[in-house]
């Protein structure tokens, strides 16, 4: 019985010792080992074939993810979105970019249990890299549809975010997505947000709902004039919010216009560059004789000797 205990003994401690000799280069990676390499809660890339980044915490893509057809649909989505590494090329760089354009694209044809169930994977994935979370916001809400808005309101409006994020780049891109992936909604909720005075909510940046409200007038008829004007002539409002709403007016006619673009050319607060695009906006907007007539009144009384020159320039390109 010992010489048989011996035998089998024999060639167990090889084995033992035969692992113990193997270097570290041939030694699985421990979850302690990945803990020691991480920095800060970071975890180091790891490079795919194509270039693309994947995480240590990415590269499971686990959660409730499983083997069904819409499973397999939003892993390839996942996979599809990832951003390369910074190390790599340009050529790979340049072929993510056209996929990642490519599949946010296609999003518009998918169907909304596939918009829900990547919005499902986000909240599930905390840890994604910045870049791909806003992109997986992106293609869930636009697939999703009117589905996803009152989510995606929540994590505009939402200080503290919710289940699918809290940063504030993340909340702003919502609300650019809104006004694509539900135009009408996005239209009557971003307006109503930018121009009424919001107490104890923190939004994102006014230009991020701004660039939303504006994705939303391009997809429906609605009229977004009145709303413009109160941004182009609100003094708190935040300057480029004020800057783009101005120089949208001048593609509009009628007495709001007007009325707002002819506030600020008169305006007394000191912003050269506020009053030079409400006078471009004048000479595209406004009939002729009219841009004319306003833009000689305001020369008149004008102390300011660079906004001489430009109103002189303005009425050089207007009259015969």
């Amino acid at each position: 019985m010992q010489a048989s205990s011996a035998l089998i003994l024999a060639p167990l401690a090889a084995l033992a010792l035969g692992l113990g000799a193997c270097d570290d280069s041939e030694r699985p990676a421990s979850v302690s080992d990945r803990d020691a390499s991480s920095n800060g809660g970071s975890t180091a890339p790891v490079t795919t074939a194509d270039g693309r980044g994947t995480p240590a915490d990415e590269s499971g893509d686990s959660g409730s993810t499983g083997n069904s057809p819409l499973d397999v649909q939003v892993l390839d989505t996942v996979a599809r979105l990832r951003p390369v590494v910074l190390e790599a090329t340009s050529d790979v760089r340049d072929q993510w970019l056209i996929r990642r354009t490519a599949t946010l694209e296609d999003m518009a044809a998918a169907n909304e249990e596939l918009g829900l169930a990547l919005l499902d994977h986000l909240a599930e994935h905390p840890n994604y890299n910045e870049q791909l979370r806003r992109d997986l916001l992106e293609a869930g809400a636009i697939a999703a549809g009117p589905a996803a808005s009152a989510e995606l309101l929540e994590l505009i409006e939402t200080y503290a975010g919710n289940r699918l994020g809290k940063d504030l780049a993340l909340r702003g891109r919502a609300a650019i997505v809104l006004g694509k992936s539900d135009p009408q909604f996005a239209f009557e909720t971003l307006g109503r947000l930018m121009t009424i005075d919001a107490q104890g909510v923190t939004l994102p940046p006014m230009e991020r709902l701004f660039e939303g409200f504006m994705e939303a007038v391009e997809r429906t008829d609605n009229d977004p004039v009145s709303i413009l004007a109160q941004l182009a002539t609100a003094l708190r409002m935040e300057q480029a919010v004020r800057h783009r709403s101005i120089e949208a007016l001048g593609n509009y006619d009628g007495p709001l216009v007007k009325g707002a673009l002819t506030q600020v050319l008169t305006e007394s607060t000191g912003n050269t560059y506020m009053r030079i695009k409400a006078g471009q906006a004048v000479a595209a907007a406004f009939e002729k004789a009219e841009a004319i007539e306003l833009l000689e009144n305001v020369l008149e009384v004008e102390a300011d000797t660079r906004m001489q020159n430009i109103l002189l320039d303005l009425l050089r390109t207007l009259e015969p």
